[in-house]
């Protein structure tokens, strides 16, 4: 038995960030991405995945708190998929920082 296997994947990505009123960071973006498969023992349609994000960063003095969220969309799933994160850091000093986060990914 023979495994042939080719792929194609294309990318595309787009993003930017800003510093907004000194203290407050925005950054936001999204992705295409498309995959062509030829696999010689299975059958199975090709791949297109979407994506956009945005994220809130608030900094003063040695702390920084941050928000934001992802939005999915993959070929194969019927519904869009949120991944939403939120953290707090505190740098004690410029090397060092204590950070507590929560997000959860696809």
């Amino acid at each position: 038995m023979q495994l042939d296997f080719k792929t194609q994947t294309y990318d595309f990505e787009l993003g930017h960030a800003q510093v907004v009123a000194g203290r407050h960071a925005l950054s936001y973006g999204g992705n295409y991405r498309r995959n062509n498969f030829d696999i010689s023992l299975a059958q199975g349609p090709d791949r297109t995945e979407y994506g956009a994000y945005g994220q809130w960063e608030y900094f003063v003095s040695k702390f920084r708190v941050a928000v934001g969220g992802r939005v999915d969309k993959f070929g194969n799933l019927d519904d869009p998929v949120f991944s939403p994160r939120v953290s707090v850091m505190f740098k004690p000093t410029p090397d060092q920082s204590v950070r507590a986060s929560y997000n959860r990914a696809f």
